[in-house]
């Protein structure tokens, strides 16, 4: 699931699938696209926020919904691709792990922070 919020000239896209540590599908790609694409002509929004929740960021791609259906990957591509063409700042916010496509949104976002956790430190 993808929550999506435009307040205070911020558009944010939200992970919220908890039960799957935000493990993405081919709806929540879609969604995404959808989002960036509107926030793109919504000449009131100056950024785009990225997140998932304070101990998961995303898991990655769902592979159960990617083996079910030939849509996951080619909406997996039309939001990276969607996302590299964006002109707005992008910010992907991570508060905890980030795996597979998690780890490919970071460069491809204008800016990144990510939370320290412990198992993160270098030590």
């Amino acid at each position: 699931m993808i929550k999506t919020e435009i307040r205070e000239r911020i558009a944010t896209i939200e992970l919220a699938r908890l039960d799957k540590k935000n493990a993405l599908t081919a709806a929540m790609y879609a969604a995404m696209t959808d989002t960036l694409a509107a926030a793109e002509s919504d000449s009131g929004v100056r950024a785009i926020v990225i997140h998932g929740t304070r101990d998961c960021f995303t898991a990655g791609n769902d592979l159960k919904d990617f083996l079910e259906g030939p849509a996951g990957a080619s909406q997996a591509l039309r939001f990276v691709s969607a996302l590299s063409k964006v002109s707005k700042p992008v910010v992907a916010a991570v508060g905890g792990p980030a795996v597979g496509i998690g780890t490919t949104l970071l460069p491809a976002s204008t800016f990144a922070h990510c939370r320290q956790q412990p198992w993160a430190r270098n030590s």
